[in-house]
């Protein structure tokens, strides 16, 4: 997974009074974020990481993973996309199918996103761990509270925050004279971007108007396939494919009128030109509930780096206090 570096730590927020992204944006931290959508192939090396642990249900065919604390849903498009991924039974393997490996993956829950976040903050491999991590699934189960209990001070793979999906498509710190400030568009434009095929024209994006594939069944495009289309800081994507879910809760009650549960950022791959309204989006910053999953909602990685607490901070200066002391005693 090709990670960006997102610097400028302790950015201004995106500030609109029309903008459901009115107050997000602002990071006081560094972090990496992967440059495209997580892809199918990707995802597949996670669901076939576990073997004989995962299994297809015979009544609804969702793909099931197999833990120490019960079973959980962690593909549901087998029957929804069956021209997308298919399942061996005589290997136990799932597989890309049509051209669709380097295509975003989709139908998988913010709990799956998870899951795959602490699978690969253990390694990413055979027997890696999926229940401990960022997201502590053995002490609050497949449920909101995962979220809600987030350790990201500790570091590793997870879901990207509203805050920081929304920095690493809009800001800039070389807008407004060297301010810092934010692009309408995730594609370094105030400008909405062409809808388009797959180019290297710069502003161009998959909007589903310009794209289908009548094999897969598919208004998806492989991940990237807009080169010259990228955020200041190196992301692709975040204007048309898929949308990829948060670990952002959003209140129950509040602005967007639903239960409790994640919400999900960027545009629809149905959306046209005339539809794609950037930062003043009114329509695509949407939410669900956090085991729910659909056509267009796909997955975008973040990296932090274990951010010590405020005590530990005080233990390291203590330490370079005493080694600072010291050194001044021998030199005298």
């Amino acid at each position: 997974m090709e990670m960006a570096r997102v610097g400028n730590a302790g950015n201004a927020a995106y500030s609109s009074g029309t903008s459901l992204y009115n107050g997000y944006g602002s990071v006081a931290y560094e972090y990496s974020i992967s440059k495209t959508e997580v892809t199918v192939s990707q995802y597949l090396n996670f669901v076939n990481s576990f073997g004989s642990g995962v299994g297809v249900n015979s009544e609804n065919m969702n793909v099931m993973l197999n833990t120490s604390i019960g079973e959980v849903c962690i593909y549901e498009g087998l029957s929804h996309q069956p021209n997308v991924i298919t399942y061996d039974s005589g290997s136990g393997k799932f597989e890309a199918i049509n051209n669709q490996g380097e295509a975003p993956i989709t139908y998988v829950s913010a709990i799956a996103g998870a899951l795959y976040s602490n699978w690969l903050s253990n390694g990413a491999s055979a027997g890696s761990d999926c229940l401990s991590g960022v997201y502590d699934f053995k002490t609050y189960g497949f449920s909101v509270d995962v979220f809600k209990n987030a350790k990201r001070s500790e570091g590793g793979y997870m879901l990207c925050s509203i805050d920081e999906w929304v920095k690493a498509g809009y800001y800039s710190p070389e807008l407004n004279g060297g301010e810092g400030g934010y692009y309408q568009f995730a594609t370094q434009s105030d400008t909405a971007p062409t809808a388009s095929l797959p180019t290297s024209e710069a502003n161009t994006a998959n909007l589903a108007s310009k794209n289908y594939d009548e094999t897969a069944r598919s208004r998806f495009t492989d991940v990237g396939s807009y080169p010259n289309s990228s955020s200041y800081y190196g992301t692709f994507d975040q204007e048309g494919n898929a949308s990829e879910w948060t670990d952002t809760l959003y209140p129950e009650g509040g602005i967007l009128s639903m239960p409790e549960g994640v919400v999900i950022s960027g545009t629809y791959a149905t959306t046209s030109a005339s539809e794609n309204t950037g930062l003043d989006v009114t329509l695509f910053l949407n939410g669900n509930d956090c085991d729910s999953s659909d056509v267009w909602t796909g997955l975008r990685m973040v990296y932090i780096e274990a951010v010590p607490e405020p005590s530990a901070y005080a233990a390291i200066f203590a330490v370079l206090a005493f080694a600072f002391a010291a050194r001044r005693r021998r030199g005298r």
